[in-house]
């Protein structure tokens, strides 16, 4: 009988498990939310600020990493590497995927999705929209905060946005729409202070 090395498996399983953990959750869109493992039960209950709650249940997600008889005699690692970064991407893509799916989901429930073409309005509409934390000290935008767009649409938007901020005009519309979101924040800010 061929031994099992049950020990040597589940350690190296553990750390595989961990490394892909860690490059899921360094994608620029994932790195900095804030998560929690649940580890048990079949749903799970999000409280928001409102009062309002969101239960969801966990989505399976899976993909593998096939290695031939030839591959194993003959153990290549950067093909593994490669390999390795391949199921790594699927599980960004899908994190990324479904984050996206529950914030847009979320928006329309309230009524905060912005649509029209790619306009002065409509991109001042949308940052009046979005809940925006400042820095305390210097009352500029927290760092972290950034606008998600497809590719085909940072291609339409991004050149637009460089000329509208040669706009005088759209300069101060853009920053009386700040002024507001500043009050906002030290308006959260206080509630917070005083309920805790």
């Amino acid at each position: 009988m061929l031994p099992d090395f049950a020990k040597f498996k589940k350690l190296v399983n553990r750390q595989l498990s961990r490394a892909i953990d860690r490059q899921v959750t360094a994608t620029p869109l994932l790195r900095d939310i804030q998560r929690i493992r649940q580890h048990e039960g079949r749903s799970g209950t999000v409280v928001h600020s409102d009062g309002t709650a969101d239960t969801s249940e966990p989505r399976l997600e899976s993909s593998e990493i096939r290695f031939d008889r030839e591959q194993m005699r003959r153990f290549d690692e950067r093909a593994f590497q490669e390999k390795l970064a391949a199921l790594t991407k699927h599980f960004s893509d899908a994190h990324e995927k479904l984050m996206l799916e529950k914030v847009f989901t979320a928006a329309s429930s309230v009524g905060n999705v912005v649509k029209g073409p790619p306009t002065k309005a409509t991109m001042l509409e949308m940052l009046r929209r979005i809940e925006t934390d400042f820095d305390p000290e210097t009352l500029e935008k927290a760092p972290g905060q950034m606008i998600i767009m497809s590719p085909a649409m940072a291609e339409r938007y991004i050149p637009l946005m460089q000329e509208w901020q040669k706009d005088p005009e759209f300069n101060a519309e853009y920053e009386r729409v700040m002024s507001k979101q500043r009050e906002a924040w030290r308006d959260r800010e206080a509630n917070r202070k005083l309920v805790g």
